[in-house]
């Protein structure tokens, strides 16, 4: 919800050209001071992060459970405290990365300067923005890196493929273990086994989601920078297949899992019946 409150207020473009990455929110409809604006932007992509490691959280969570591990019981503790904490310290951790390794100084807002004109028409001091450079070419063929935005592009690169990886790995077994389970028990209904694999099936396609609108771009904007080849405007698409999050998320639960779409279903077609079944009578006599 605050992520997607973030995204709605802010409406952060990603702009990616050459080595420089960076995320763009327009000034002019703003009310807030740009100061205040650059701490959202870096609380944005907090947020971003700490959903990584939640959805880590959860299929550690998950794999605990199916395979009866001893350290489900910390989840049932003060322990959880640990548990939750995580995303905390990721968010955290991410946000304070985004400050003070991406925070906007004089070379790279006169790198900038021109690409930003050239493509949106407006000079930078109308934008407020966070990111960087990671290296430059020189003239005669010389490289000269970029150390801040390098740590701050390996951090977020690192955290995301750790929870990525947590992820696959926990899924697969899971999966194993769970699908073990259904076909060698025979006190296992059908209905049972059905709604076990709707369950994990939308669990998966929850993750995929971020995967495909989130991780997907962002690190696609990452290694095309590492490659000296930013993309420039075109970003502006991977910028816009991000919005798509907060409205898809929920979905899977809706379309997979067999209760939950027919109550769906259910909803509609009810509202339908009653449009349909109201009396003549009550029409208007004229239109």
């Amino acid at each position: 919800m605050l992520y997607a409150s973030l995204l709605a207020y802010l409406v952060p473009v990603h702009y990616s050209f050459v080595t420089t990455d960076i995320a763009l929110v327009l000034l002019s409809d703003k009310s807030l001071p740009p100061i205040f604006i650059r701490f959202l932007i870096a609380v944005f992509y907090g947020f971003f992060g700490a959903t990584q490691s939640v959805y880590a959280v959860h299929f550690i969570y998950r794999y605990l459970v199916v395979n009866k591990h001893h350290l489900i019981e910390s989840f049932d503790s003060w322990k959880i405290v640990i548990w939750l904490l995580v995303p905390v310290i990721v968010g955290a951790s991410w946000v304070l990365t985004e400050l003070f390794l991406c925070g906007p100084d004089k070379q790279i807002i006169e790198l900038s300067r021109e690409e930003i004109l050239k493509s949106f028409g407006k000079p930078i001091e109308h934008f407020e923005f966070l990111g960087g450079t990671m290296y430059d070419v020189m003239k005669d063929g010389t490289i000269t890196s970029h150390y801040k935005f390098l740590g701050a592009a390996v951090f977020m690169s690192v955290t995301v493929n750790a929870s990525f990886a947590i992820i696959i790995f926990c899924a697969i077994k899971c999966y194993s273990y769970i699908d073990e389970i259904i076909e060698t028990s025979s006190t296992t209904s059908s209905k049972t086994r059905a709604i076990q694999k709707q369950l994990f099936y939308a669990l998966v396609c929850t993750i995929l989601i971020p995967v495909l609108v989130l991780d997907i771009p962002v690190t696609s904007l990452l290694i095309l920078n590492l490659a000296n080849t930013g993309i420039g405007a075109k970003s502006a698409y991977l910028s816009f297949i991000m919005t798509f999050y907060p409205v898809i998320d929920p979905l899977p639960n809706f379309l997979i899992i067999e209760p939950y779409r027919k109550a769906v279903l259910g909803t509609f077609i009810r509202k339908t019946n009653v449009v349909q079944s109201v009396p003549m009578s009550m029409l208007p006599s004229k239109i």
